[in-house]
């Protein structure tokens, strides 16, 4: 098979593995899907160059890992990172790297900041603004993960009857959300 029919035939594969690792990707604001499926194709035109075919394996197979470290090894090498000691934050030896860097990282640390005073605010107008039936069928459902049979089982109502109180409790705690300005 010729170099090109090779590419050509394997573009998906290279773009599957580009949008796996883009995703994963901490900084995917500062480098774009588009320069992780060209490190890709990189990764491709070398498994071409060095790919065997009369040995018994499939192109695909043996791409996969060439591709998936093309990736790797160009983006770490873009970054030339070290590591700060506080609080795991990368420190980029670029310049105008180093402050969006950071200032993901901010962001991110915000918003689980945000994402946890919520659920503290949830928490707390469950345990105090809930009926105790209504408590149970919301503490069952979501740090339990039961079912609503399972929990119709229990207190011995319909299921139809646990998705009422459930809806009813759900609309209780958006209400108080709202009263505390959090919707």
């Amino acid at each position: 098979m010729k170099l090109n029919e090779l590419c050509l035939d394997n573009e998906k594969l290279v773009k599957a593995i580009a949008r796996t690792i883009y995703k994963k990707f901490l900084y995917n604001r500062i480098l774009d899907f588009d320069d992780f499926l060209n490190m890709g194709y990189v990764g491709l035109l070398e498994a071409a160059n060095r790919f065997d075919g009369r040995q018994n394996v499939k192109f695909s197979t043996f791409a996969t890992p060439r591709i998936k470290g093309s990736i790797i090894d160009q983006t770490r090498s873009f970054f030339k990172t070290k590591e700060a000691s506080k609080n795991g934050v990368t420190i980029f030896n670029m310049d105008d790297l180093e402050i969006e860097a950071i200032a993901v990282q901010t962001t991110d640390i915000r918003n689980q900041i945000q994402k946890k005073q919520l659920l503290k605010l949830v928490e707390t107008i469950i345990e105090e603004d809930l009926p105790e039936r209504e408590k149970k069928i919301i503490n069952w459902i979501y740090r339990n993960s039961l079912t609503t049979t399972q929990i119709a089982c229990k207190l011995r109502l319909t299921r139809s009857r646990v998705s009422q109180l459930k809806y009813k409790a759900i609309t209780r705690i958006k209400k108080k959300m709202k009263e505390y300005g959090e919707i």
